[in-house]
């Protein structure tokens, strides 16, 4: 998961002078009625933890295995009301995890790091998660956006239930981002259908998805790149990028094409639920031919019953940089896809409303309005009167 917040870590750089006037906008019109929605669909009708391992590994054209692959042990909690929680540790990462969670309304995510980032990246260096800086982001709704492959995969088998449920009785195909793909700036993740096979049995988590390109599902360009995951580009790598997937999508990837396929092995029952225990999703690019480009492994090697106290938002344990993609203004002229703040131990996550560094800039702003408002309307009736006693003067 390092290597994916690596990738995302500028989202959190603080907002440049250029955009201060939309954002302050944005902040103001969110005092008013908060983020967008209610949340999302969750999983689950059943309360459970499972425990286990999952290994993501990518190929190049050749099949030879990229050194993006990893490894990771998992642990997937599952609430009846909907919330569930994914923690994942990364094999051979010093005591690197991460954990990414739904409340039944926002997506928490967060990567608790030893590595020393700097502007490049991460570099060699560790100092204790307590005093690094580490990465935060939060988003509304079940899918989980801001996460690792690997964590979505796990989420795919033990926590889409409902979600599945849901996005299926729209009276359109079915879609959702194809989970293997950063879907923030590659748009191949988009304009695919999926078929789902679901158990019968609580809580209806699939036991077989193909992943199906689906034409129909395309927007026009300029919509594709306002979609409610796609981050506007801030580097020209990702303005260069963000294009030529969406050309490759629309181009190369030919209506029918099975994208990827996410197949159920073995399950097993606890209590009233059908639980998979072994599980595998294997994607395709249309360059390889038949050979994947990606496979994940899942296996569940422990089920008991979940925590009663467990918490459904992660823990606060040093310094976490939050982007908050939960205000966005992409139909603005300059676009904000977020806003930046830090939490630090003893905070709590901003379950809904605007963080009080926002509220702070916004009273400010607020205050300023009013006063300028006052002064204007001072200047008018100081005109006016000028104005009337020039009139009188005239008269006499």
């Amino acid at each position: 998961m390092r290597d994916w917040f690596t990738n995302n870590h500028v989202r959190v750089a603080a907002i440049n002078r250029s955009r201060m006037g939309v954002f302050v906008f944005a902040a103001m019109a969110l005092l008013l009625v908060g983020p967008n929605g209610d949340g999302g669909p969750g999983v689950s009708s059943n309360d459970f933890t499972a425990e286990g391992v999952i290994a993501g590994n990518f190929f190049g054209a050749n099949g030879v295995l990229r050194d993006d692959s990893s490894q990771d042990s998992f642990s997937f909690s599952s609430r009846s009301d909907g919330a569930w929680s994914i923690t994942l540790y990364r094999k051979g990462k010093t005591n690197d995890f991460s954990v990414v969670t739904f409340d039944g309304r926002n997506e928490y995510a967060v990567c608790y790091n030893e590595y020393v980032r700097s502007a490049s990246g991460y570099t060699s260096n560790t100092v204790p998660i307590s005093q690094n800086l580490n990465i935060g982001f939060i988003s509304e709704g079940g899918y989980p956006r801001y996460c690792d492959y690997n964590a979505r995969i796990i989420w795919l088998a033990l926590g889409s239930g409902r979600y599945l449920s849901q996005i299926k009785s729209n009276g359109i195909p079915a879609t959702m981002p194809l989970p293997w793909y950063n879907e923030q700036y590659d748009l191949r993740a988009y304009g695919s259908s999926l078929a789902a096979e679901s158990f019968e049995r609580p809580p209806g988590l699939p036991s077989r998805i193909e992943f199906k390109r689906t034409m129909a599902l395309d927007l026009d360009d300029a919509a594709e790149l306002k979609r409610t995951g796609v981050n506007r580009a801030t580097s020209q790598a990702v303005s260069d990028y963000q294009p030529e997937s969406l050309r490759a999508r629309k181009q190369d990837w030919k209506e029918g094409f099975v994208a990827g396929l996410y197949v159920v092995e073995e399950t097993t029952n606890y209590g009233n639920i059908e639980i998979p225990m072994k599980f595998e999703c294997i994607g395709f690019d249309p360059r390889w031919g038949k050979l994947p480009m990606c496979n994940f492994v899942g296996v569940v090697t422990n089920i008991h019953e979940m925590s009663p106290n467990l918490p459904f938002q992660p823990p606060i344990l040093g310094h976490v940089a939050v982007h908050d993609a939960r205000f966005r203004f992409l139909g603005l002229a300059t676009g904000v896809d977020g806003i930046s703040y830090t939490l630090s131990p003893g905070d709590s996550w901003p379950s809904r409303g605007i963080p009080g560094l926002v509220g702070k800039w916004v009273a400010v702003m607020v205050a300023a309005i009013i006063l300028l408002i006052g002064y204007v309307l001072y200047l008018q009736i100081k005109s006016m009167k000028k104005h009337s006693a020039a009139s009188r003067s005239q008269r006499d």
